[in-house]
């Protein structure tokens, strides 16, 4: 399990329909995971109608990798809450950087969605961005959301088949000892060329 956990605010952003209709934390170098869970710090501001989604998208292109979750901002109240969104996992397919973020296309000027953030750079590989959905802009030099986000790394199942062991289990353990051994400086992740080496140590039969 993977976290970033970022809870100091000290600054917050007003985001309505042709304003700021995103807000987010930008991460380099993020690993090829299943993000299961972001929290983020809001608030209402008026009475603004509309839905706010949580998604995370690929800073390369702008893509959306997926939908975290959704709510109706009518739910919302006008004091700061931690509001979380778990619906549905998105998928990181690779190691790249990304953006999790909050985003609201609805409200106005008197009737907005609140957004904490921190004006200090606290966390190492992150900055707090902001965008009209288009264009993607750090806050600051150096800030960061208000943030809890929550991954998972996926392992996978080797399967190897049709190998004949002549061999004897003389510490009777009926134990085989197997290392996975990447043999090229490439970290291996789907669509990434390499080899995998299996090392099996065995006693042989005599």
């Amino acid at each position: 399990m993977g976290e970033l956990i970022q809870e100091l605010q000290n600054s917050e952003s007003g985001m309505w329909a042709g304003w700021l209709e995103g807000q987010g934390q930008r991460i380099v170098n993020f690993p090829k995971s299943i993000i299961t869970s972001v929290s983020f710090y809001l608030h209402k501001h008026g009475s603004p109608t509309g839905i706010v989604y949580a998604r995370v998208r690929a800073v390369s292109d702008n893509s959306i990798l997926g939908t975290l979750g959704s709510i109706d901002i009518i739910t919302l109240t006008t004091e700061w809450q931690w509001i979380t969104f778990d619906s549905t996992s998105v998928e990181v397919p690779y190691k790249q950087e990304i953006r999790a973020t909050i985003e609201f296309s609805g409200g106005s000027v008197g009737n907005s969605l609140r957004h904490g953030w921190y004006s200090l750079d606290v966390c190492d590989g992150a900055l707090s961005s902001s965008s009209d959905l288009i264009t993607w802009v750090d806050v600051e030099p150096a800030s960061d959301d208000t943030i809890k986000l929550y991954w998972t790394v996926p392992y996978y199942r080797l399967n190897v088949k049709g190998v004949n062991l002549p061999y004897e289990d003389l510490d009777k353990t009926k134990e085989l000892h197997i290392i996975l051994k990447n043999l090229s400086p490439t970290t291996k992740y789907k669509g990434v060329d390499g080899a995998v080496k299996v090392k099996i140590d065995y006693e042989p039969a005599a």
